[in-house]
């Protein structure tokens, strides 16, 4: 009836790691071998060691559940990581092992939402350099919360859309140094 396909799993809590073990392959049996799994971790938690909030090793989630995991909606905001450089993300899949292609990298779209804000050039930038480095293997991005993104609060879609143009046109960026404003959505 509602064509559910997927869930966010974003453990702000602790949990024992026997849940998790039963729970993720309930969730494939419930809802079939389709259905999405992702996890929504905050970037510190990919750098290796125990996830402060959860007490999980997101490293033995991945080696348990790979598999039936989809990709991980990395949080890089908040004081767990940045996106107004590489550095971060870099960390997590050549220091940790992580596969870029799992790695989505999430960050805030407006300063009202959290911290540390970074404006729009500055993450597609970073996304550019990411590209650069990883082509088609990376990840993606996602923004935290599409409620009055910026540039435009009021149009909120032009974050996105800004987002959508810079990874759409990733090849002709580096091949061709052409140079995406934010006026082009």
């Amino acid at each position: 009836r509602y064509k559910l396909d997927g869930i966010d799993l974003d453990i702000e809590e602790k949990v024992l790691f026997d849940l998790l073990k039963k729970f993720i392959p309930k969730l494939k049996a419930d809802f079939g071998a389709g259905f999405i799994i992702t996890f929504a971790p905050v970037a510190r938690a990919l750098k290796g060691g125990t996830d402060t909030y959860s007490q999980v090793r997101y490293s033995d989630i991945e080696s348990n559940f790979g598999d039936q995991i989809d990709w991980y909606n990395v949080q890089f905001y908040s004081g767990f990581g940045v996106m107004s450089a590489t550095d971060n993300y870099i960390e997590i899949v050549e220091n940790n092992g992580w596969n870029p292609s799992r790695i989505v990298a999430g960050t805030i779209t407006n300063s009202n939402h959290g911290g540390p804000f970074k404006p729009l050039d500055q993450v597609r930038t970073t996304v550019r350099k990411l590209l650069q480095k990883y082509g088609h293997r990376f990840g993606g991005l996602a923004g935290w919360e599409y409620f009055k993104s910026m540039p435009d609060p009021e149009e909120p879609w032009n974050w996105a859309a800004t987002m959508k143009v810079t990874m759409d046109n990733w090849k002709d960026v580096l091949v061709k140094g052409i140079i995406i404003s934010s006026d082009d959505k």
